[in-house]
């Protein structure tokens, strides 16, 4: 559980952070996140629906193809997100240290397939066209802040530029999340 907040915190909170906090505790009521079976389902689904998109997209997706790949490309990733920020607030990390741990490199992996998938559809942006496993390859890279350079975006590809700066972003937050959890589940552990 977690460690007790001190008198008056909530209360010395700025406004935007108290809605933002509320908008997560709001998510996360609103789903069935309170049953462990659930969750993983759906943490599988997310996985393998976003492998699915990848290997069938088209090689020039046409507009309805790419709005919607986007859309459930976001949608999954505030879902990530969100779902990992309320295990922070709220302090319900699964019983298992082993099922967090696959959790958390799913939601990881789901990460980054959500990302190659945007970088496909954008396959002309980059040094070379990608295909299915350059932007597969490219997004483990870029989320691993690793970038070896042999494929990046070109000048003047906003967008694509964009893309791989969100990358860098939701992974991090993403990796510091899991890091809190993992920290504040060892600390209460060891009380």
């Amino acid at each position: 559980m977690r460690k007790p907040t001190p008198e008056g915190y909530r209360e010395s909170l700025p406004p935007y952070w108290a809605r933002l906090e509320g908008v997560v505790r709001w998510y996360s009521r609103r789903l069935p996140w309170q049953d462990g079976r659930v969750i993983d389902a759906w943490v599988l689904v997310r996985l393998l629906g976003l492998g699915a998109l990848l290997a069938l997209l088209p090689g020039e997706p046409g507009f309805a193809w790419s709005v919607g790949s986007v859309i459930v490309v976001v949608f999954l990733l505030a879902d990530i997100l969100l779902y990992q920020t309320h295990v922070a607030i709220e302090g319900n990390q699964p019983a298992s240290n082993l099922r967090l741990l696959m959790l958390s490199f799913l939601g990881y992996a789901t990460i980054v397939m959500g990302f190659a998938v945007l970088y496909l559809l954008q396959a002309d942006a980059f040094s070379r066209r990608l295909g299915v496993w350059d932007s597969l390859y490219f997004s483990v890279v870029t989320a691993g802040t690793i970038g070896y350079g042999d494929i990046y975006p070109c000048a003047g590809q906003v967008v694509a530029q964009a893309t791989i700066a969100a990358e860098h972003l939701v992974g991090l937050y993403y990796l510091a999340v899991v890091v809190a959890v993992i920290v504040n589940m060892a600390t209460n552990e060891s009380s």
